[in-house]
């Protein structure tokens, strides 16, 4: 699957106004950095699926970002 064609199963037929960005870094924390310096109104993140265990021991990138953002997070699982 491709970025568009998830934003399609969403509805999202223009994307014109969607911000694409790639960071180096702690994800999660890089994520909120980057949404509070370019006011960024809604993230949206992909998220593997873990078992609970899995998440428990080593949290996960979407976890984190919804915990820390302050503005809306969509998780968007990103299962074959």
């Amino acid at each position: 699957k491709t970025f568009k064609d998830m934003l399609e199963k969403l509805g999202i037929k223009d994307s014109s106004h969607i911000k694409i960005t790639q960071r180096e870094g702690a994800a999660s924390e890089e994520i909120i950095k980057y949404a509070e310096k370019n006011n960024i109104d809604f993230i949206i993140i992909g998220s593997n699926a873990h078992s609970a265990i899995e998440e428990f021991l080593l949290g996960s990138t979407a976890k984190k970002v919804i915990n820390t953002s302050k503005v809306p997070v969509l998780v968007i699982p990103l299962s074959n």
